[in-house]
């Protein structure tokens, strides 16, 4: 059975080239575990942006999108279906990133899981918004400044 996030619509998570050639059935594609992680985070976050396009908003490829739409890396999880780019409503992603870690990250590495959260496995620091990156068969947690 394809989960469906409990809070964001499809055009939340995909770009909208991705939505006009796809729809609805972009739910099929994406990892559950990415999915679930997404709701884990508002439930614990409160409201939080991806995309917003479809609300007349600026944003559409903070989370899938086509090869050729973004400047990202061949590895990027945004063409993975399974990174995001978020902007948290009621604190800075850098406190989101702190409420997680425990603190803000200086350097790259990789750290341990983080409870409650196993299946983040990539962050971003020292940016504006919360980059995540999900997947269930990684252990630790990459941490980068792009």
């Amino acid at each position: 059975m394809t989960y469906k996030c409990k809070y964001f619509d499809i055009r939340e998570l995909v770009s909208p080239s991705v939505y006009e050639a796809k729809g609805d059935r972009c739910w099929r594609w994406f990892d559950p575990v990415a999915l679930q992680g997404l709701d884990k985070l508002r439930d614990r976050f409160g409201p939080l942006t991806i995309n917003n396009w479809h609300l007349e908003g600026d944003r559409d490829g903070s989370g899938f999108h086509f090869a050729g739409e973004e400047k990202r890396s061949e590895f990027s999880g945004h063409r993975q279906w399974g990174s995001f780019d978020i902007l948290p409503s009621k604190l800075s992603p850098k406190q989101m990133r702190i409420a997680l870690l425990g603190y803000e990250p200086t350097q790259n590495g990789i750290l341990p899981t983080i409870d409650g959260f196993e299946e983040i496995t990539e962050l971003e620091y020292q940016i504006n918004w919360f980059h995540v990156r999900f997947c269930s068969n990684i252990d630790g947690v990459l941490v980068y400044k792009p």
